[in-house]
């Protein structure tokens, strides 16, 4: 397979960072919110119940979420069987191809 198969546009590019920015932002939102009900859990054992069920009906959304992003990069290349194992090899595949100013950074997380 030539270079040129997996050539992606910049407006591809721009778009393919767009949904990560969104996907991420939702999982950060969607992380801070379990760490915050597992702290008070801790003070609060009543809240315990609550985390339990917010961790229940939000995991899966995380994990479609990670399916998503990794769905629409690999539409992109559609003769790739899969472009990325891995939401860092994703970042890193789009900080590659993006001018320095849209790069994507890093989680805190460590990402």
């Amino acid at each position: 397979m030539s270079e040129n198969d997996h050539n992606i546009s910049q407006e591809e590019i721009v778009e393919l960072q767009e949904k990560f920015r969104e996907i991420k932002s939702t999982i950060n939102n969607l992380l801070a919110a379990m760490m915050a009900l597992s702290e008070m859990s801790q003070r609060r054992p009543e809240f315990s119940e609550k985390l339990a069920s917010v961790v229940l009906t939000k995991a899966p959304l995380i994990v479609s979420s990670l399916q998503e992003v990794t769905q629409a990069l690999n539409e992109k290349a559609p003769r790739s069987p899969q472009i990325v194992s891995s939401l860092q090899e994703f970042t890193h595949a789009l900080n590659e191809k993006a001018p320095r100013s849209l790069c994507v950074r890093h989680f805190a997380v460590g990402w």
